[in-house]
């Protein structure tokens, strides 16, 4: 959802076509749309226009911006919610399309993401099928899948398909949708089986404008450089519309479950269930810093794991914001909102800082913190906690979390002093519920649920001047 004071209807035109498409969607103009109403529909527009939600809407431009828990957050989410819930009362948002699609688009960006939904169910009442409409639909797919409300999200997309199949997120002619995986301010994920090979895979759909400097194809072209087995592969990548405005790409299927949602089940993790784990991740680690690709969000939602008979499989996911060492992406750049998650983000991802750019060793800090939380329950746990850490780890831990990045190890000197710990007392000891490939029942271990409390989606945020 992306809101440019360059359109009105929340999509910046980039190209002569878009300036077509532009006048194509006149009807979700709001000052077209309080021009011709009739006076007593113009009020809502006077009350819109006179009220703070047109500066937050070209100030802010991502759903997820919602994240930033603030008291400037609690009373911008007040103030529209009080606006809608008078508009929908007196009927006046099915008529002002327009007004509502704005609305909406507020709403969403403060987290009232039922308010949000509510008004572009009443903006798509108001218009006939066409390009208005079509980023309507968009807008409210955004939500349903924020919420995740699959069965409204697959209502939307078959909506959709009807009259603009090329402002799909995928092309329903190569794919069919089992399921959606998340949404995020990086864009939509369903896991999908290829209708020609009959293989599950994950299909991505970024948006067109990603936040700060990366481009919406940027995971694909960095999982395309590496080559191991604790990455996913890219499969493919292309648009779903012949202009290119619609990216996609395609990425291997890993069925497992989070780190997140694994300690949120079953509690932490024992030292011989983790050292597996943790050596297949800092090889996983070592094989994308030779690479020189930085992951800049290692956590324990975007580890995910399966056991089988052959022991643990791990898979490091969600390369959206992850650059390469040498490129400019990686320049840490006073004042540019630079994404990081809360708690595990290293300490020259969140501002302002003496270095200059971000380096491997960033991923060392996410690492430590996720050691942490898997083996203590918390990505920052007090000191009673972490002396259960295991002999020598520890002192590890420690290193990784050096706020100078300098004095953090590198993934193949952590392999070495791995090796060196004492070996675990006791061969893995597994839940009551084994952790096996193929699990297919909703909510057992061995898949991703898109309906548990994975921390993907939901805690990365860019740090942002003036919100608090």
């Amino acid at each position: 959802m992306n809101h440019s004071p360059a359109d009105d209807s929340g999509r910046p035109p980039a190209s002569a076509a878009g300036e077509r498409r532009r006048g194509e969607v006149e009807r979700l103009n709001t000052e077209a749309e309080r021009r011709r109403a009739r006076p007593e529909l113009a009020a809502w527009h006077e009350r819109f226009f006179a009220s703070p939600l047109p500066e937050l809407l070209k100030e802010r431009t991502h759903l997820k911006f919602r994240d930033l828990r603030s008291q400037r957050r609690e009373r911008e989410a007040g103030e529209v919610r009080t606006f809608v819930e008078g508009a929908l009362a007196a009927g006046a948002l099915a008529q002002l399309p327009a007004l509502a699609n704005r609305l909406g688009q507020a709403a969403a960006i403060t987290g009232e993401s039922a308010t949000a939904e509510a008004c572009f169910v009443a903006a798509t009442a108001g218009l006939p099928d066409g390009p208005g409409r079509s980023i309507v639909l968009q807008n409210l797919l955004m939500v349903q899948l924020d919420r995740r409300e699959n069965g409204a999200a697959a209502r939307t997309i078959a909506d959709l398909a009807q009259f603009a199949p090329h402002d799909l997120p995928l092309p329903l002619a190569r794919f069919e949708i089992e399921r959606p995986l998340g949404f995020s301010m990086f864009g939509m994920v369903f896991l999908c089986r290829e209708i020609a090979t009959g293989r599950r895979v994950v299909v991505k759909s970024p948006p067109e404008s990603p936040p700060g400097r990366l481009q919406p194809l940027r995971e694909a072209e960095i999982l395309l450089r590496v080559s191991h087995p604790g990455v996913p592969v890219c499969y493919d990548l292309g648009h779903v519309d012949p202009a290119g405005r619609r990216p996609f790409y395609v990425l291997e299927w890993f069925d497992g479950i989070s780190l997140h949602d694994y300690a949120a089940r079953f509690g932490p993790l024992s030292w011989a269930n983790f050292r597996p784990i943790l050596t297949q991740l800092v090889e996983t680690l070592h094989a994308l810093h030779q690479e020189a690709i930085i992951h800049c969000d290692l956590k324990p939602g975007n580890v995910l794991v399966r056991c089988d008979h052959t022991g643990w499989h791990v898979k490091l996911i969600d390369f959206g914001i992850a650059v390469l060492a040498d490129d400019p992406a990686a320049a840490i750049v006073p004042g540019e909102p630079r994404p990081f998650t809360l708690g595990f983000g290293a300490p020259e991802q969140h501002g302002p800082t003496e270095h200059q750019r971000l380096t491997t060793a960033a991923d060392l800090y996410g690492l430590g913190r996720t050691i942490l939380f898997c083996l203590c329950g918390q990505p920052d746990p007090p000191a009673d906690k972490r002396d259960l850490l295991p002999e020598g780890l520890a002192s590890i831990v420690a290193n990784c979390l050096a706020i100078d990045p300098g004095l953090r190890p590198s993934a193949a000197e952590l392999l070495e002093q791995l090796a060196a710990l004492p070996l675990p007392d006791g061969p893995p000891r597994f839940p009551s519920t084994h952790l096996t490939a193929g699990t297919s029942s909703s909510g057992e271990p061995g898949t991703q649920d898109s309906a548990s409390p994975d921390d993907r989606s939901d805690t990365r945020i860019p740090k942002q001047p003036g919100t608090g």
